[in-house]
């Protein structure tokens, strides 16, 4: 477990796409553009592998070479405070693990940790609770709780449990891709953005937070707008 936990900075995070060649290999000259790119549009932070990024056609080796070339590429350039948040979901609790561990090696800062759903129907609250307790307990660097019924055949974490996991020490944040504005104002009313970052993963539940945004500054400069901690993508309100 990684010591002195905290979350990510607050600012936009973008979902990097994955590009390979003709033979299927990862295409490097192209992966190392598109992550340029990326950064000195001004980015505080890229999401490596999350759902546009391919982590479903990769080895391990493949998963953990374009964490090294994203984190190479933005080193070489002076881009060092950018942020690598990794996707780590796997089907079990064990490779989960290792590929926390291997993107910790890599160079990412954070792992994003989509449930596993191939048996939705034994996911109960206590097996969800358990299975991201486990892999944070073991990550070297802090997790976050990826929220993705969609690709976990349905499995939707309401806030209460997401909220039960924002306790553990080393589980800093969540990416709610479920489109659900309601739980995310649950979950940023309840649960310190200095200690868990919620951020929306729905470009039309961002819009919120950023209107309120807007409004809390015209009509009272010094007060700080309710919403989301950041956003993939997404903006602090405040």
């Amino acid at each position: 477990m990684a010591p002195n936990s905290t979350p990510p900075p607050s600012g936009v995070y973008v979902p990097a796409v994955l590009f390979f060649d003709e033979n299927e290999d990862l295409d490097v000259p192209a992966i190392k553009a598109h992550v340029l790119r990326l950064a000195k549009g001004g980015v505080t932070g890229i999401l490596v592998q999350g759902s546009n990024g391919e982590a479903q056609h990769l080895s391990h080796d493949e998963r953990k070479e374009a964490i090294r070339l994203t984190r190479q590429t933005l080193n070489e350039n002076g881009f060092e405070q950018v942020v690598i948040i990794a996707g780590t979901g796997a089907q079990s609790t064990r490779e989960t693990k290792k590929l926390c561990a291997d993107a910790a090696e890599a160079g990412a800062a954070y792992c994003l940790v989509l449930t596993p759903g191939v048996w939705p129907g034994q996911m109960t609250p206590a097996n969800i609770l358990k299975f991201h307790r486990d892999v944070a307990d073991a990550s070297p660097i802090p997790t976050m709780v990826y929220n993705f019924p969609v690709v976990t055949a349905g499995l939707n974490l309401d806030s209460d449990i997401i909220g039960e996991l924002a306790q553990h020490p080393n589980i800093v944040g969540t990416k709610l891709s479920c489109g659900t504005i309601g739980k995310l104002h649950r979950l940023t009313s309840t649960v310190p953005a200095s200690k868990f970052a919620t951020f929306p993963g729905v470009s039309d539940v961002s819009s919120g937070p950023r209107v309120r945004e807007r409004r809390s500054y015209r009509r009272a400069p010094k007060r700080r707008a309710q919403g989301a901690y950041g956003g993939v993508p997404a903006v602090q309100g405040g």
